[in-house]
């Protein structure tokens, strides 16, 4: 969310004539607590147009290197880059993937263990030198009935974890799956097969792109 879109809430709150209190909740989302049922709904109303369904454009991403001394790979421009990736395809592209849980190291500050897609960076040694990849995880989850951690179905560099997302978006959209956990249990061997795909680390002299980050 922007900063010009928080001032409009921002602005609407505290204009009530009663009082109410804000609570950040771990996925870098906010409750408002308090309000009066009809205050609810012009709130729902004047945050229509940039408020999200849990998809990818609501994703959670955690700080990344150029704050955090612990970062290893650029989570904030790999989430930039797949929303770029996406722009242009039709909303039922859009929509087919649920949000992602992105962290750019093993400290799991954006808990991508707990999502139905969750990433994990690291630094994967070649011959070359280092590539910046993600483990990515399915189908984790955490509730009061079932608490699961998700399955790692690989490594993927960062610089194909894009068009990954892009094909299998339409690969779900083409399995007639409207959930998406469905889909994951249904089609797993494609799923696999498909992250197998762009799980290939090509040479520097063939690839060099891939051995480095994103700006």
């Amino acid at each position: 969310m922007t900063t010009d879109k928080l001032a409009v809430i921002l602005e609407f709150l505290t204009t009530l004539a009663y009082k109410v209190s804000i609570r950040l909740t771990m996925t870098q989302g906010f409750f408002v607590r308090d309000l009066k049922e009809v205050d609810a709904e012009k709130l729902v109303d004047l945050t229509a147009d940039f408020s999200s369904i849990f998809n990818i454009d609501n994703s959670v991403v955690c700080a990344g290197p150029k704050i955090c001394n612990f970062g290893i790979n650029n989570s904030q421009g790999l989430l930039k880059k797949i929303s770029e990736t996406f722009k242009d395809e039709s909303f039922e592209i859009k929509s087919a993937l649920p949000q992602l849980l992105i962290s750019g190291c093993p400290n799991s500050c954006a808990q991508p263990q707990k999502g139905i897609i969750g990433l994990i960076g690291k630094k994967k040694r070649t011959e070359d030198g280092l590539i910046p990849v993600y483990s990515i995880l399915f189908n984790g989850k955490v509730g009061p009935t079932v608490a699961r951690f998700g399955e790692s179905y690989g490594e993927i560099a960062a610089k194909k974890i894009p068009d990954f997302f892009k094909e299998l978006a339409k690969l779900k959209v083409n399995s007639n799956y409207v959930d998406f956990i469905e889909f994951i249990e249904n089609k797993e061997i494609k799923i696999k097969g498909l992250l197998s795909k762009y799980s290939s680390l090509e040479s520097f002299s063939e690839n060099p792109d891939l051995y480095s980050d994103f700006e």
